[in-house]
């Protein structure tokens, strides 16, 4: 029986029995996703800003503190159980108000007393810490949703000013040479003065316009670069080598 044996195998038993139960009040934690060779670049876009830019740093914080909290609330238990060991002088029998517990005629009697308000209080702060941490995994989830469409909308921005590039690119060589064809005209006295300015004014107009274009990409690819946190050249290198 628990009381025949020897007084120092009882305490091994008794702290035994309180480290399996922290063991079992304890948590552990999860994580995402990962990028593969099937991963399109506007994806591997998103992936960097998701790892680089704060926004990540901030939910996986707010993550970390949820978690916290859950066990936090799970130490309520060790108030609701109450391991015990007593001693009982031989021949009188040990009456305590215990749940559980082994006694005999005389020796160390070991058990666990069960308070039940304490029990029912940290069952519902369990719970409540365990639905603000749901919260915050679907804040978390809206986020990286918020951030997606952050960078697609970015990259698409530059995609686009790259194209508005190449079509005053022409523009501008066309007003270039028809702005120099009038001007053989107008050597000839083929072509009035203000056939010159007309033509001069529309190349001017299609350099200007191009500078424009130009600088939306230099915005765009800077916009894009600080949420991505590199270069969108290294980006490139880097999606290559998958």
């Amino acid at each position: 029986t628990f009381q025949s044996a020897p007084i120092k195998i009882q305490i091994m038993r008794f702290t035994a029995c309180v480290l399996i139960y922290f063991c079992f009040c304890s948590q552990l934690l999860a994580q995402d996703g990962a990028i593969t060779n099937e991963t399109t670049f506007e994806e591997f876009l998103v992936e960097l800003a998701w790892k680089n830019h704060p926004t990540a740093s901030i939910y996986n914080s707010q993550l970390k503190i949820a978690d916290l909290g859950i066990k936090q609330a799970k130490l309520g238990y060790l108030d609701a159980v109450l391991p015990f060991l007593s001693f009982s002088n031989a021949g009188m029998p040990f009456n305590g108000s215990v749940t559980d517990g082994f006694s005999g005629g005389g020796g160390f009697a070991f058990g666990v007393s069960f308070r039940l308000a304490p029990l029912y209080t940290t069952e519902h702060n369990v719970a409540i810490a365990e639905e603000n941490r749901k919260i915050t995994s679907l804040e978390k989830a809206d986020g990286k949703l918020e951030l997606q469409t952050k960078v697609l909308t970015l990259y698409q921005q530059y995609l686009s000013a790259q194209t508005v590039v190449e079509q005053r690119l022409k523009m501008e060589a066309e007003a270039k040479e028809n702005q120099k064809l009038v001007l053989e005209l107008f050597k000839k006295d083929a072509a009035e003065y203000e056939d010159v300015n007309i033509a001069s004014s529309s190349y001017y107009k299609a350099t200007e316009d191009r500078a424009i274009a130009e600088t939306e990409i230099v915005l765009a690819k800077i916009a894009l670069e600080e949420w991505i946190g590199m270069k969108l050249e290294e980006a490139r290198e880097r999606y290559g080598e998958f």
